[in-house]
């Protein structure tokens, strides 16, 4: 017979960070494939972000060998990383409700201004389809059209 040492807490913080780091990284990847009118683009687009994404798993890897480092620490507050790192934190050392929690909170957060991001971004691409939208141009369109709702 097999003798599980997966506890309900740590089960449900890695599910909760799982779940919610799949949902921001969805958010980027439609925004970035949005961007792009030909096939051949796309790599050039995501580079960025499986930088990012390679990184985080790096910084995992580092948790799994010191998960009290400096570095781990201040990663598992940083909503790109953490999805990462508060779990392995949490599996190995003593994190308190309260520092998951906030991690949480932090990554919903991210994730729901990555997802109202990702829309706008979305709709632009679809309306300028066979045209190629540089980030730059992005940002004022965004930044301009949230400036005429505040007036």
């Amino acid at each position: 017979m097999l003798s599980v040492s997966l506890s309900i807490p740590t089960l449900v913080v890695y599910l909760l960070f799982s779940i919610l780091g799949y949902i921001l990284y969805l958010f980027i990847f439609a925004a970035l494939g949005s961007l792009v009118s030909k096939v051949e683009d796309v790599n050039s687009a995501v580079t960025p972000i499986m930088l990012i994404f390679i990184a985080a798993f790096m910084i995992a890897s580092v948790a799994l060998n010191a998960p009290d480092l400096k570095l781990v620490v201040i990663s598992s507050y940083i909503p790109f990383v953490s999805l990462f790192t508060m779990p392995i934190r949490f599996m190995l050392t003593s994190v308190s409700f309260f520092e998951v929690l906030v991690s949480a909170a932090l990554l919903v957060v991210t994730a729901i201004a990555i997802a109202y991001l990702s829309i706008y971004i979305y709709r632009l691409g679809s309306l300028n389809y066979g045209n190629k939208m540089k980030i730059k141009e992005i940002v004022k369109s965004f930044k301009k059209r949230n400036y005429e709702k505040l007036d």
